[in-house]
C-alpha cells in the first residue's frame, strides 16, 4: 500500500480489501473507512552551501509537529544516499541544549532531552552539517519522523 501524496478528502478516504488465488477474489470487502495521514506540520531543511562533495556543509533543519513531543523522543533525519551526516557542531532552536546526536551515514538522530517535552505547535531547529555528495541523488527526497521515547511513532 503506498500512501498518497495529499491528505484524501473523507469521502474519497475508502479502501477495497480483496485477496485473490489465481485471479479469483476468494475475499472482498469494499468502503473500508481509512484514517488520516500522520504528518509533520513543518518540515524544511536549508541548505547553506551545495558545492560538490563538501565537507561539513551547513542544514538548517526546522520542524512543528501538531502533537506533543515527550522527552526522550528521538528526532530521526533521513537524507537521500549519498550525503554523510556528522554530529560536530550541531545546535538545536528552542530544543535543550543537552539534546544528543549520532548520526550513521545519510541518518542523524537527535534525542530531546528527558526533561525537555515540548507542546504542540512549537516550531524548532536544528543545525547539523553533512558532507554533500558528488552529484544530486535521485529521489532527492528528505524524510523526518519523530519516535517516542518507548518507540511509537508521534509523528
Amino acid at each position: 500500500m503506498t500512501n498518497p501524496a495529499k491528505q484524501p478528502l473523507p469521502n474519497e478516504n475508502v479502501i477495497r480489501f480483496e485477496t485473490l488465488v489465481n485471479g479469483v477474489i476468494l475475499h472482498l470487502r469494499r468502503d473500508i473507512r481509512g484514517f488520516q495521514l500522520e504528518r509533520l506540520k513543518t518540515f524544511n531543511i536549508e541548505p547553506f552551501d551545495t558545492t560538490s562533495q563538501l565537507p561539513m556543509a551547513k542544514l538548517q533543519i526546522t520542524l512543528k509537529s501538531d502533537k506533543n513531543i515527550p522527552g526522550g523522543s528521538q528526532i530521526a533525519v533521513y537524507a537521500p544516499r549519498g550525503f554523510i551526516f556528522t554530529c560536530a557542531y550541531f545546535r538545536t532552536q528552542v530544543l535543550a541544549t543537552t539534546t544528543t546526536c549520532y548520526t550513521k551515514q545519510n541518518l542523524a538522530r537527535f534525542t530531546v532531552d528527558s526533561q525537555d517535552s515540548k507542546p504542540p505547535n512549537l516550531m524548532m531547529g536544528i543545525t547539523v552539517y553533512a558532507t554533500n555528495p558528488q552529484f544530486t541523488p535521485q529521489p532527492n527526497f528528505w524524510g523526518c519522523d519523530i519516535i517516542s521515547p518507548l518507540g511509537s511513532f508521534v509523528d
